[in-house]
């Protein structure tokens, strides 16, 4: 006999949507313990932007300063200081958003970098925690890449 199984499977959608239960409360009393250290953990917590967008050094939010958002390109050979970055996540690696401020007019700014070099500078700073840093982020000459210079 070459019966045929039947594969297909049927849904049924309940008539009445269904609650999911309470969830147990905690006693709220000055004398439960679990009460106290749930609020000392409440206290703590953190926003998840404040990890997801961490940042190294100092970020825009730490000095209230309201940076302009520029192009590399906008900023290359002019003596900047950076105050700090932050490591994000790219199509083809992580690049780098560096939050800083131009030597001579004090002129906030961020930029995005994907810079290896530029990136391993700036990673050594971190390690060492020397923010602010002063430099020039600038192409070499006869070179195809990007390097932080220190100020002459």
């Amino acid at each position: 006999m070459n019966a045929k199984k039947n594969t297909t499977t049927e849904y049924t959608t309940p008539s009445t949507p269904t609650t999911p239960p309470a969830l147990p409360t905690i006693p709220t009393t000055p004398h439960n313990p679990q009460v106290s250290i749930i609020d000392q953990l409440l206290t703590k917590a953190k926003k998840i932007s404040d990890i997801t967008e961490a940042w190294d050094g100092l970020s825009p939010s730490q000095t209230n300063l309201e940076p302009e958002h520029f192009d590399l390109d906008m900023i290359l050979d002019q003596p900047i200081i950076v105050l700090g970055f932050s490591v994000r996540s790219g199509e083809k690696s992580p690049f780098y958003i560096v939050f800083g401020v131009f030597e001579d007019s004090k002129r906030p700014f961020t930029v995005a970098c994907g810079g290896s070099v530029v990136i391993k500078k700036l990673n050594i700073v971190k390690e060492k925690r020397a923010f602010p840093v002063k430099g020039i982020i600038s192409m070499p000459e006869g070179k195809n890449y990007y390097d932080f210079f220190s100020l002459k």
